[in-house]
């Protein structure tokens, strides 16, 4: 009978243990249940991420300025650009003289010669020499020579035709023309840069009191620096051409190309009288020519 009752007392005393068992498994489980993160809390966060991260990467404004910067220093070109401030300082070329006449003979072969005569300062320029009055001379005697077996005659040139002469005749390699010129400001920019510039004009629009008037119908002018009064040239149109200045405005309103040769209005070494030349060459374009060295 003792023993029925403490086998009754052991199964109760293992039932109790079991019910509290599962009681205490009961609770952790309900309490896991309760704070677990759910899956669509972790799709929320998880998108949030995703669209946010992109939009500040795209968006800032550091990233822009950077690309910005690479953008600018990929097209400009140290090389052709001349900083605004050398253009307000004065630049000058030491460049030989020799006026198109240099015994002051004024005959039809001179009076033409202004060409020839910017050329050969061109030249002896790039050559480092002096120039005296003989050499100057024989010189233009030469060129007007070389072109009268070459090109049937000795005319008012073109620039198209001047650069021929400058590479075929004067050996002068480096040279190139610039058609279209907008403003003086390219014509500094070279000069600037250590370039010598030659520019055709229509003679009578030349503010130069030296010239025999109504001055040259067509004209050649060496040009070798800038300052405050002008553009200084060597104008070969007369004997005291040397370092004379021209003003800024009316340099740039003679500019004006021969408007003769391949392509123009007129055939190359067409005669026509002074006067309707007068007119003709004021279609003619801007254009210059640059020398290197």
């Amino acid at each position: 009978m003792t023993n029925l009752i403490n086998q009754k007392s052991r199964g109760s005393y293992f039932q109790k243990i079991i019910i509290l068992l599962i009681a205490a498994l009961t609770i952790i489980g309900f309490d896991y249940w309760i704070f677990l993160p759910s899956k669509n809390s972790e799709k929320s966060d998880s998108s949030v991420k995703t669209e946010v991260a992109p939009t500040v990467e795209q968006d800032s404004p550091r990233d822009a300025e950077e690309e910005n910067v690479q953008v600018e220093s990929g097209i400009k070109n140290p090389t052709f650009n001349t900083p605004e401030e050398d253009l307000s300082q004065e630049t000058y070329l030491e460049i030989p003289w020799a006026p198109q006449a240099p015994k002051a003979v004024w005959d039809d072969l001179h009076n033409e010669a202004c060409e020839e005569a910017s050329l050969i300062m061109a030249k002896y320029w790039l050559e480092n020499k002096k120039l005296t009055t003989d050499e100057g001379e024989e010189e233009i005697l030469k060129a007007v020579a070389w072109q009268e077996e070459n090109w049937g005659g000795h005319y008012d040139l073109p620039l198209e035709r001047v650069s021929e002469l400058a590479q075929e005749y004067f050996k002068i390699e480096k040279v190139k023309i610039v058609y279209n010129i907008e403003s003086v400001k390219q014509i500094k920019e070279a000069i600037a840069l250590g370039k010598l510039v030659l520019v055709p004009a229509a003679g009578r629009l030349l503010d130069n009191p030296y010239y025999r008037q109504p001055g040259p119908v067509y004209h050649m002018l060496v040009l070798k620096g800038f300052d405050k009064e002008g553009i200084i040239t060597n104008d070969p149109g007369t004997k005291r051409g040397e370092d004379f200045r021209f003003k800024e405005d009316n340099l740039w309103q003679a500019i004006h190309d021969w408007p003769a040769g391949i392509g123009r209005p007129l055939e190359f070494g067409q005669e026509i009288s002074k006067d309707e030349a007068a007119i003709k060459i004021l279609e003619g374009q801007k254009v210059m020519m640059v020398v290197e060295k």
